[in-house]
């Protein structure tokens, strides 16, 4: 969790963004492609696993519905899961993916500065929106706009985010090699 979130502050900033988010995608495409939700896309299931700063997600729950088993999690669910009869979904991971962006942009942990959930918590959502403007590409932001947009039926599915950042990403990635230590 600290090596991606400090490697994202280096001068590869972008390339790593894209990376990273784009690895995480491909994981989710994988998983949704097999009817499977991960339900658990939070930092700690972001792990490095290689010089090249390769990522993979762990701790998938092979479920189709939703527990409400630990009460940290709800920091990263969307609205819409707090509707009595909510369903685990694709968008739901989606919108998990987008406070993983926001917490990548900000070089800092979201969960660290709430109190329940952050989609219940606009002002809160508002400053860390604020702080990106200053501090991010204006390209990740309107990612993280089309990631955790309120509406389930309006965010990008993993599909759509792995075709908006592949051919970056594969054109860059002989341009930026190595680990954090190079």
């Amino acid at each position: 969790e600290r090596q991606v979130l400090e490697a994202t502050l280096f001068g590869r900033f972008e390339f790593l963004m894209k990376k990273y988010i784009y690895q995480i995608a491909k994981g989710l495409q994988h998983l949704h492609k097999h009817r499977i939700c991960h339900q658990r896309i939070r930092m700690e299931n972001v792990l490095v696993v290689n010089k090249d700063e390769d990522i993979v997600l762990s701790d998938a729950y092979f479920k189709r519905s939703l527990h409400f088993n630990y009460l940290s999690d709800a920091v990263y669910w969307p609205p819409e899961m707090f509707h009595p009869q909510a369903k685990y979904n694709f968008s739901t991971d989606m919108y998990m993916v987008g406070i993983v962006l926001v917490e990548l942009l900000l070089g800092e942990r979201v969960k660290a500065k709430t109190r329940g959930p952050l989609s219940l918590q606009p002002k809160l959502l508002e400053k860390y929106y604020k702080k990106m403007q200053l501090q991010s590409p204006k390209r990740f932001i309107r990612i993280v706009d089309h990631l955790i947009t309120e509406k389930p039926d309006q965010r990008w599915s993993s599909s759509q985010l792995v075709e908006h950042l592949e051919q970056e990403v594969l054109e860059e990635q002989d341009k930026y090699r190595g680990g954090v230590s190079m």
